[in-house]
């Protein structure tokens, strides 16, 4: 009986575990490291042309996203980066 105790026991431990585990194998919710790449791509294609089409809303897009970034909204500062990079017709790197 103890055996049987011991082995349900340690099977709950294990699932327990290997759930606790799963959300940081497959996290993949941006980073502050994104974030600033992104921010600056956009700015080395505005450097680069800064007459781009669009390249006025891509500059508030990507002020938007900075403002995010820092306050540590990653998720929306990248989808705020991403947007001036298509805006400028480009694609992210990462």
């Amino acid at each position: 009986m103890k055996f049987v105790k011991g082995a349900a026991g340690a099977a709950i431990l294990g699932l327990a575990l290997a759930a606790g585990m799963a959300p940081a194998q497959a996290d993949t919710r941006p980073t502050k490291a994104q974030c600033m790449n992104l921010w600056t791509e956009v700015g080395r294609i505005l450097r680069d042309d800064p007459s781009a089409p669009n390249a006025d809303a891509a500059r508030s897009e990507r002020s938007s996203g900075l403002r995010s970034c820092n306050a540590g909204v990653y998720a929306n500062g990248v989808s705020h980066l991403k947007e001036a990079l298509r805006l400028l017709g480009a694609q992210a790197k990462n």
